[in-house]
């Protein structure tokens, strides 16, 4: 046997072994337990927050008068709310 035809033989099992791995991938179909449907509904406790809150401007932006004008001063952004 020569160093040609071990390759080709090692190359068809790889590409039959990648055939069969990349079919069992695509029809795996994993056994799920079954789930009893009541009438009763957990609640979950959210966070809820006011947008103002979470979200605060760095800079306000002024136009006025053709003017413009912005301001970096937290005091300032904070009488804007």
């Amino acid at each position: 046997m020569n160093f040609e035809r071990a390759k080709s033989i090692i190359l068809i099992i790889l590409v039959g072994t990648s055939i069969f791995l990349t079919w069992s991938i695509w029809t795996y179909e994993p056994e799920y337990d079954s789930f009893e449907q009541s009438s009763e509904f957990i609640k979950i406790k959210s966070d809820v927050q006011i947008v103002s809150d979470v979200i605060k401007p760095v800079s306000i932006l002024f136009h006025g008068n053709g003017q413009h004008f912005q301001t970096s001063n937290p005091a300032e952004i904070n009488e804007m709310e």
